[in-house]
């Protein structure tokens, strides 16, 4: 099965930690307070409220209250370049945040949240500069150690990664979220193990740890574990119930599971959340195509190539769909088009090549093949097809040298053996026919391979005594 992933399936990224740590405001002076910074305060300190409860439209309604009667409150100016930040609004997040960082220029967690944005722009340095400043302002905040830890991954710094999350967990061993990012960067070094111990603990600390349901689910989907993969996934949504990635995963497990009307409920789930997402049609066209439905695999296929005109699998799957309904000018066509996008697709020449043999082209078949073995000298399988196109061009001592090598590669190949005799019998060598037929004969007999078995055996007594 061939295995595309969502840009955040599998170990899912680095959780990049947007950080609220907006405190109420000091009791006010009993005395000469004007109205207006008492109103901005209380506006400040509702706003705090709501934006723990992730009430964000009422939250920043309250901020802008309190900003519009004090323009200089840096603490709200911070709270709504958070909140701007949570709800996508990355660029407005940076204009406050600069703003609090202006006014208040030692506040770590600004610094923090404002990477995070210059981050989620694209603006990868601007974002390092920020998470160094903020852990130059507090040497102690662990979030902006797990910042940069998400930079530092991003940008193939695997090792300074983990020394950043050690570090944020050292600070705040109780930190779920940042067990589940060692635990993600443990798993992209193969430490399968270190990273189930490090999701395990996320869970321990929060049970309702929806992502770390997600990244232990996906290390035991890659130990092959497909039931205890399953059971995390099903845990993921019982407790997010739009987590599209989790119903991706899913969707891989029950496909390997052979349960394809399941994995195609999942499937379909991902695409009404995700209309644009390629994958999932991808994997959804394979399910159809397994489950008779050629059209709807046909379908999905096509859609995946309105979104993503260069996925090279698209079209290798849409040829074989086409096959199935006799369409061979269109198989045809797809193949080409995936090779062209794809030139070292093994599995698509030796397709195009059986393909072309269908439609008469064996010379273009020959050409395929010996392209397929250039990629790939030990497949025996591909040797002995070049050897039955060999055969068909005429050339029976490249055909004999073809099967020869993929005897070699595979001794048990009764097909090979079968057909070297066969050529042998044809240029009068009976001995060495005789040979290779009753080797054939015998490795046709242990595979239960029956008619096989009797085509030797009369072929066999057809040849002079």
């Amino acid at each position: 099965m061939i295995r595309v992933k969502l840009p955040t399936v599998g170990i899912c990224a680095l959780l990049g930690v947007t950080t609220f740590a907006g405190t109420a405001p000091a009791s006010l002076a009993q005395s000469s307070v004007l109205v207006a910074q008492a109103t901005a305060e209380t506006f400040y300190t509702q706003s705090l409220d709501k934006i723990r409860k992730e009430r964000y439209t009422e939250a920043m309604a309250d901020l802008n209250q309190a900003i519009a009667l004090k323009a200089d409150y840096a603490a709200a100016y911070a709270s709504r370049g958070y909140v701007r930040s949570v709800t996508g609004d990355q660029a407005g997040a940076i204009t406050d945040l600069d703003r609090a960082i202006e006014l208040d220029p030692k506040n770590a967690v600004a610094y923090a949240n404002r990477g995070n944005a210059h981050y989620a722009l694209g603006n990868a340095q601007a974002a390092m500069q920020d998470f160094d400043q903020a852990i130059s302002l507090d040497a102690s905040y662990a979030p902006a150690y797990v910042n940069r830890a998400y930079l530092r991954a991003a940008q193939g710094d695997a090792a300074g990664a983990m020394a950043d999350v050690d570090r944020a967990i050292q600070l705040q061993p109780n930190d779920a979220a940042a067990y589940v990012n060692r635990g993600y960067l443990k798993a992209g070094k193969d430490d399968r193990t270190g990273a189930l111990e490090d999701f395990n603990q996320a869970i321990k600390l929060k049970s309702n740890y929806a992502e770390a349901y997600l990244n232990r689910g996906t290390v035991y989907q890659s130990m092959g574990d497909l039931q205890a993969a399953q059971q995390d996934f099903d845990r993921a949504i019982s407790l997010k119930a739009n987590y599209t990635t989790a119903y991706y995963n899913r969707g891989l497990v029950y496909q390997d599971l052979g349960l394809l009307q399941d994995a195609q409920q999942d499937f379909d789930q991902v695409i009404q959340l995700i209309p644009s997402q390629a994958n999932a049609y991808l994997h959804r066209g394979q399910v159809r195509a397994g489950l008779g439905d050629a059209n709807g695999a046909l379908a999905d296929y096509t859609q995946v190539l309105r979104l993503q005109p260069n996925e090279a699998k698209a079209y290798q799957y849409r040829a074989a769909v086409r096959l199935v309904n006799g369409d061979k000018s269109g198989a045809l066509a797809d193949y080409d088009q995936a090779l062209q996008l794809n030139p070292e697709n093994i599995n698509t020449y030796q397709s195009r090549a059986k393909l072309r043999l269908e439609l008469g082209d064996t010379a273009g078949a020959l050409t395929d093949y010996t392209q397929a073995i250039s990629l790939n000298p030990k497949d025996a399988r591909t040797f002995s097809d070049r050897g039955d196109t060999r055969l068909k061009l005429g050339d029976t001592q490249g055909a004999i040298a073809d099967y020869s090598q993929a005897i070699l590669l595979n001794p048990r190949s009764a097909d090979a053996y079968y057909n070297r005799g066969m050529i042998y019998t044809q240029l009068g060598d009976y001995q060495s026919a005789k040979t290779d037929l009753k080797k054939a004969s015998d490795l046709y007999l242990e595979n239960g391979n029956g008619d096989g078995y009797r085509n030797v055996l009369s072929q066999m007594n057809q040849m002079p005594r």
